[in-house]
Parts: structure tokens; C-alpha cells; sequence
């Protein structure tokens, strides 16, 4: 009696497994960031305050982002600053943890006011840069338009 379920269970053969894979699987990657990890630009106090701005615009706007590595699998919001005399060129990149890059953003600030940046300089830079990586951040969609619905003509009845 017991070995009659044994003997049809092994003729069944193997069980499908449709969600095992080899590497990343694509088809149930999020399309939009799990999380985030700010870098600074460099190792200066100022870039780590504004890395730390950054973080709390995006956790503002319900994106899950930190300046250390917490989320296996995060994005990568990345940069670098070049400075000369009369400017500061900023150049970030929003990458997946693979390294495709999915969008960037550059600023220009006078020399100056870069390095003599203030608290509020610094949250302007960040709302900046956060504003111009949103659509990526979100999967890179379209925001959402109105659509018109079809035309209804309503006729009396008759007969």
C-alpha cells in the first residue's frame, strides 16, 4: 500500500523549475532601483555632505538609498569633480550593479561657490541632481499622461 504513491511519484520525473537560472535573470530584474549607494565625489567633507544630501532627497521621494553598500544588487549613483579657475564641473552617473549606466547628469558651478559651498548650495545641487535622475531611477518610464476615453453618444429609444 505504501509503495504504490513511492512507484507514481517516480514516474513522474522532474519537476519543472521554470525560475532557476544561471546568473541574473532579467525576466524578474526590478525595472526600477531596489536601492541606491551614494558615492561622494571625493574625500572631501564637502562631497560627503552633499553624497548625504542626495540620500535624503531620494529616501524623500520613497527610493531606498544609503552612502554605504546595504542592498546586495543596488544601483550606483557615482561621480566626479573637475575644477579650474572660473568653474566646477560636477559629473554624476546612475549605474546598475553591473556598470550599465542608465542616465547622468553634469552642473556647473562657479569656482566659488563650490568651494566655499553653504548647506543651502549644497541642497540645491542635490535636489538637482536627484530631479534629473528620476525618470531613470523609476525604470526610465514615461510619465504618465492623460489618455481620452472613447467618444459615448447616447441615442433615444425608439420603438
Amino acid at each position: 500500500m505504501i509503495g504504490l504513491p513511492v512507484l507514481l511519484l517516480a514516474a513522474c520525473g522532474d519537476i519543472p523549475q521554470p525560475f532557476r537560472h544561471e546568473g541574473a535573470n532579467l525576466a524578474v530584474a526590478p525595472v526600477a532601483a531596489r536601492g541606491v549607494v551614494v558615492r561622494p565625489l571625493d574625500p572631501t567633507p564637502r562631497s560627503s555632505q552633499l553624497a548625504d544630501a542626495i540620500v535624503r532627497r531620494l529616501l524623500a521621494a520613497e527610493i531606498p538609498a544609503s552612502t554605504r553598500e546595504v542592498v546586495a544588487g543596488a544601483w550606483v549613483i557615482s561621480g566626479a569633480v573637475e575644477t579650474d579657475d572660473a568653474a566646477a564641473a560636477l559629473r554624476w552617473t546612475l549605474s546598475r550593479s553591473g556598470g550599465e549606466v542608465l542616465g547622468g547628469v553634469e552642473q556647473k558651478i562657479p569656482a566659488g561657490a563650490w568651494s566655499r559651498a553653504t548647506p543651502k548650495t549644497i541642497e540645491r545641487i542635490a535636489a538637482e541632481v536627484v530631479d534629473k535622475l528620476m525618470d531613470s531611477l523609476h525604470g526610465g518610464a514615461a510619465p504618465a499622461t492623460e489618455v481620452a476615453g472613447p467618444a459615448i453618444r447616447l441615442l433615444p429609444l425608439t420603438g
